[in-house]
């Protein structure tokens, strides 16, 4: 677990940007509520709204709460493939797998080194 307790991160990389926006969750359960959060947030900023969202197939992408999310606010949910590896989340085989363990261990020796408190927003 992270310095507040969380154990997973909720990745929302922006193709046409590249920039990102990571969110600490303490389950994954929270998936929903934290994308539902997030896609206001950015359309909030950008004065723009979210067309499409793009994830696997994981229970915790493919489930009522999200489905309802992104149908309340007429957002495509395209889900990748199941077989095809090299179609993750738009980019080459294994990039976003190796970005998340790499800025997960950079943002724990962050928080650790800066003792820096995890809220939720």
């Amino acid at each position: 677990p992270s310095v507040g307790g969380s154990r997973y991160f909720a990745i929302f990389p922006d193709d046409y940007s590249k920039l990102s926006v990571v969110v600490p969750m303490k389950q994954k359960s929270e998936v929903a509520e934290v994308t539902e959060h997030v896609i206001n947030r950015l359309e909030l900023q950008s004065e723009k709204k979210l067309r499409s969202v793009r994830t696997d197939r994981g229970k915790e992408y493919v489930n009522k709460a999200l489905k309802n999310v992104f149908g309340g606010k007429g957002t495509v949910h395209e889900k990748t493939a199941s077989y095809m590896a090299e179609q993750r989340m738009g980019r080459q085989s294994g990039s976003i797998g190796n970005w998340r363990r790499r800025s997960g261990r950079c943002l724990r020796i962050l928080l650790k080194a800066s003792d820096f408190q995890v809220h939720n927003y």
